[in-house]
């Protein structure tokens, strides 16, 4: 029996967690961490404890020490040169427990979690790294170049930096990857479709009706991103207002950016867990905008339901922000062959056709 040890920041990672713990690790020992990155509802943490998934559910803050590490560049280099220096301490100060695990899975790897990790694999020479989906990046990480300095500052050490690492990659839909610069091992995760697991969800993410209904009742659904960018955050800004005139409902991002004059009509509440709502309802007649939010991806690649999608990620010029020349583009072109009727998703170039899309679905059924 193998040990396991799942770190979680968001409701998407305690999801993927659940997967791997139901289908791939279901007679193994397994430990999941929460760190305290995102607001969870109590009750859906008591929920996971009561139906005794996991062996242990642990809680670590780590929000001061990850929030101190913007720094300029050159001061950023020379504090992590100090912590691997110190690797003990901070390995320790991160570390859940004293169990010395054979597998470390993450969907997000923060720097407590790597500190912790390249502690662990000091104890075990054979500790393994796996990764599950964060959003769509993972679909690009294995195209990411290693920052140089970085593995640099990893070999004096005798590290190897985070992409080298990795033993294997689990993600939705492996057809999605076309670049895999360090031959990393790639797996598909299951679809939810296993009659048992949808009902452990069901009662692990009990929604309120109310929202149900929110969905139920409204066809059109903006997913807001927090942007860092002033082009594109001004963009989404200017949208909101007419999201709100046209009756399209905002889901705001456990980030959210979203200023405090927006209607509060207009917006739904961001502590749910959106994708149980695909247990409950069939999004197949609503539409869902977003730049590239892995909300609007995630309704097919997890639970192969197809609603429309608009990708406005040509309207916020996201490509000006990826790495090098690489763009999601040709991930949305791919994703988008994935459905059944590839008409359903849309990816406007301007505002105009934007509006011209809306308008249209206002009438389809």
């Amino acid at each position: 029996m193998s040990k396991n040890v799942i770190f979680c920041s968001t409701p998407l990672h305690i999801l993927n967690a659940l997967i791997v713990k139901f289908f791939l690790l279901k007679n193994d020992y397994v430990d999941l961490v929460i760190l305290n990155h995102s607001n969870f509802e109590k009750k859906v943490i008591e929920n996971i404890i009561e139906e005794k998934i996991f062996n242990n559910v642990i809680f670590l803050n780590v929000n001061d020490f990850n929030h101190q590490r913007l720094y300029k560049t050159k001061i950023k280099y020379i504090k992590k040169s100090i912590e691997y220096f110190f690797l003990r301490k901070y390995g320790k100060r991160f570390s859940p427990n004293d169990v010395i695990y054979d597998t470390v899975w993450t969907s997000f790897m923060d720097r407590s979690t790597w500190l912790y990790y390249l502690y662990l694999k000091e104890k075990n020479f054979n500790l393994k790294l796996n990764i599950l989906p964060d959003g769509t990046g993972v679909y690009k990480l294995l195209s990411t170049r290693q920052n140089i300095i970085e593995e640099k500052i990893l070999n004096f050490f005798n590290k190897k930096p985070f992409l080298k690492e990795i033993n294997c990659l689990y993600i939705y839909e492996p057809s999605l990857i076309d670049k895999n610069y360090y031959n990393i091992n790639i797996k598909s995760l299951p679809k939810i479709d296993d009659r048992n697991f949808q009902h452990l969800l069901n009662k692990i993410f009990k929604i309120d009706s109310n929202i149900i209904d929110v969905f139920l009742t409204n066809k059109f659904f903006y997913f807001e991103a927090p942007f860092i960018q002033k082009e594109a955050k001004v963009k989404q800004e200017k949208l909101i207002s007419y999201f709100c005139k046209n009756n399209i409902k905002i889901k705001i991002h456990p980030r959210t950016i979203i200023k405090d004059n927006v209607p509060k009509s207009c917006i739904i509440d961001n502590n749910i867990f959106f994708e149980s709502l695909f247990l409950k309802i069939n999004f197949k007649n609503k539409v869902f905008i977003s730049g590239i939010s892995s909300a609007t991806l995630f309704s097919k690649l997890i639970f192969n339901q197809e609603p429309y999608v608009i990708f406005l990620y040509k309207l916020y010029d996201l490509d000006k922000y990826t790495f090098g020349s690489d763009n999601y583009l040709d991930f949305l072109e791919k994703f988008k062959s994935l459905y059944s009727d590839t008409n359903k998703v849309f990816i406007p170039e301007t505002l105009n056709e934007f509006y011209e899309i809306i308008e249209r679905l206002k009438d389809e059924d």
